[in-house]
């Protein structure tokens, strides 16, 4: 009977062994999926940090205002009733 035990620690063993290097693995993929992702971030903020504020104002500037001068040539004086 103690060669039963015997092969049950060792299965146990063996088996947790296996998961813990699964895991292992797990964890070393998703390390070096987050180092990645911290390398694009890193780099978005270089780039934005050394063209701050360069875009601003490239698009020009809009008016509602109404130009007096172009009121006068549309209106037509010609009425009837």
């Amino acid at each position: 009977m103690a060669w039963v035990a015997i092969g049950v620690a060792s299965a146990s063993a063996i088996i947790g062994g296996a998961v813990q290097h699964r895991e292992a693995k797990k964890a070393a993929k998703k390390a070096r999926e987050q180092q990645l992702e911290d390398a694009t971030q890193a780099r978005k903020a270089e780039v934005f940090a050394e063209t701050e504020g360069a875009g601003i104002g490239q698009l020009g500037q809009i008016s509602l205002e109404v130009d007096d001068d172009e009121l006068d040539e549309n209106v037509s004086t010609n009425l009837s009733i």
